[in-house]
């Protein structure tokens, strides 16, 4: 008989590597190249795109990871008559909130527009930018403005 080396099964060489892994809540940066990108922040813009003369739901889903983490959403001028949208909230570590915004958001057409919504916190937060469109709803995960770069 042939003499036989010693090989580990698979799954236990799986977990082995899976032992050595740090835990998903100490993993806060992604590397990617030579970026860094990481999904909490202080700051946060977005924008919608209109959908073919249909309506749309707008709203930013702002996750708290510290308590009484104060969080302000606005729009300057998101009708074109120099009014402004803005809501206050307060949200807690471990609690997701919400915040609808105006349905008359979107960018109509090509021409330029100051539709930003703006988010910003006095802790670190995270955000989705979510678009309940007639047909097709989006998601997105927002980056804060410091990791957006400036070009």
């Amino acid at each position: 008989m042939g003499h036989r080396a010693f090989a580990f099964p698979p799954m236990f060489f799986l977990l082995g590597l899976f032992w050595f892994l740090p835990p998903a809540s100490t993993q806060s940066t992604n590397k990617i190249g030579t970026c860094q990108t990481e999904t909490l922040g202080r700051e946060f813009i977005t924008s919608y795109m209109e959908d073919c003369g249909n309506s749309s739901q707008f709203e930013v889903q702002i996750t708290g990871y510290f308590a009484f983490t104060s969080v302000s959403v606005s729009v300057s001028n998101y009708t074109g008559n120099r009014t402004r949208f803005e809501k206050k909230i307060m949200v807690n570590q471990g609690e997701m909130v919400p915040v609808r915004l105006p349905e008359s958001l979107g960018i109509k057409g090509t021409t330029k527009f100051s539709n930003v919504v703006l988010v910003k916190a006095d802790k670190d937060i995270s955000v989705v930018s979510v678009s309940n469109k007639h047909v097709s709803p989006e998601t997105t995960v927002l980056y804060p403005v410091s990791s957006l770069g400036n070009e």
